[in-house]
């Protein structure tokens, strides 16, 4: 992440804050990011043979790049943090929420059996009291990974399953308020567990969802009904009739977003392929490039398809 300097939280730093080099950004919303990042100190005082020591127990911070104020978010004091997200819709309220998803464990006895059942709780950060309140709902804990990071949407903090059949699940944040996200239909041809969901993304009040078959190089791109309903199609692209690379034992492109724009057919994708990014249009299916980006060292890396991307916004939001 670059650093500009100018006002962070209303004072002047002449120089960036220590936690900066050990950031990492877990998700954005409207103009604000949400990071991680762990305090280092010197383990040895001798300048000579100086040792860092990073602490392992992670802060998060919600961080404005445009006016470079940041907030150090408060301990959420439950343990077994699994995700954070960040809800934050300044058409609605100039305050932000985040919403986290914890594992928790209960004992199950009986007088033959003795069992730990596991559950997810919610609990919820609002920088207009400064504190964490839990939410009371709770559900049962199946897919642990898929709450790494959400999407929020729509008003509601939004998880999804990546592969087969598992749970896709929406939190309303105002509503406090769980439902089931419905799966896109099953292309002809395939069956539950042949599918690839890799990618999710809103863009300009829209929710994609963005799946892929690299066998075929096709690529659906589905959206969301607002009221939950169902899926359905924007637009199948079809690699394999053009321009990409293709091997035999990797899949050479990844994608790194969906952009919405206000004319659809001016929308398009982002993806990746060796040695460069480019854009698929949605309006008549060709190829742009956008840049030359490094090679990676290794082939079996090809692509930025493992890491996730996210919007910069400029905005004023006070944090």
């Amino acid at each position: 992440m670059a650093y500009i300097q100018g006002d962070l939280k209303q004072e002047k730093y002449q120089t960036p804050p220590p936690w900066l080099n050990n950031i990492r950004i877990i998700n954005s919303c409207h103009g604000l990011l949400l990071c991680r990042f762990c305090y280092t100190r010197q383990k040895n005082h001798n300048p000579d043979y100086a040792v860092q020591e990073q602490n392992r127990d992670p802060n998060y911070v919600v961080l404005n790049p445009t006016t470079k104020q940041f907030k150090i978010l408060p301990k959420c004091h439950l343990s077994g943090l699994k995700g954070l997200t960040l809800a934050f819709d300044p058409s609605k309220s100039p305050h932000y929420k985040v919403v986290s998803v914890c594992v928790c464990f209960r004992h199950t006895t009986s007088m033959l059996t003795y069992a730990v059942e596991y559950y997810h709780e919610i609990m919820t950060y609002s920088s207009e009291t400064g504190s964490w309140k839990a939410s009371g709902v709770t559900f049962a804990a199946k897919d642990r990974e898929q709450y790494t990071s959400g999407v929020y949407w729509n008003g509601a903090v939004n998880w999804f399953s990546n592969w087969g059949k598992g749970d896709s699940v929406y939190y309303n944040v105002d509503e406090g308020r769980l439902g089931i996200i419905p799966l896109p239909p099953i292309p002809e041809g395939n069956d539950w567990y042949s599918r690839e969901f890799r990618h999710y993304w809103e863009s300009r009040g829209h929710l994609h969802l963005v799946e892929i078959n690299s066998g075929m190089y096709r690529v659906d791109v589905y959206e969301m009904e607002r009221d939950y309903s169902g899926w359905f199609v924007k637009v199948s692209a079809d690699l394999y009739a053009l321009e990409i690379p293709r091997d035999p034992l990797y899949c050479l492109f990844g994608i790194l977003c969906v952009v919405r724009m206000e004319r659809d057919e001016e929308s398009f994708l982002v993806l990746h392929v060796p040695d460069k990014v480019l854009r698929y249009s949605f309006g008549d299916g060709t190829l742009e490039k956008i840049c030359d980006v490094v090679a990676p060292q290794s082939s079996c890396s090809l692509r930025y398809s493992w890491f996730r991307s996210y919007q910069y916004i400029e905005s004023l939001a006070g944090v």
